[in-house]
């Protein structure tokens, strides 16, 4: 918000999970085109869950023409998902399912959560 207000970007990368949230990183967008801003969504290297949050938030910033950073599912050794957003040609496609179309990949929060039971009351 600081740099919106001292008018020192003329485009803001608002990395969702960093800032809070998709309700946050809807509030910072409207802002900076309140503002005359371009704004550009990339992910903080997020699990699948994340990718797909920030490409849904994407998805509302169609008329701009900046791409967006959301193919990072290949940096991790897993994405924790079912089946990663498909990116091709530069273009991500929106799940269909219900919600974020996030569909967890159980086998992998097994093998990466091993030894973790949750909090002990």
């Amino acid at each position: 918000r600081r740099i919106i207000d001292l008018g020192a970007a003329d485009v803001l990368v608002i990395k969702p999970m960093a800032v809070g949230g998709i309700e946050a990183a809807m509030d910072l967008i409207r802002l900076a085109r309140a503002a005359g801003l371009g704004v550009i969504v990339t992910t903080s290297i997020d699990s699948g869950i994340g990718i797909a949050a920030a490409t849904h938030l994407a998805a509302t910033l169609a008329d701009q023409p900046w791409a967006c950073g959301l193919a990072t599912a290949s940096l991790l050794m897993s994405d924790l998902a079912v089946q990663s957003i498909p990116i091709a040609n530069g273009v991500a496609k929106i799940p269909e399912q219900p919600g974020l179309g996030f569909d967890p990949d159980e086998a992998a929060f097994r093998l990466y959560t091993d030894g973790w039971h949750g909090i002990q009351a």
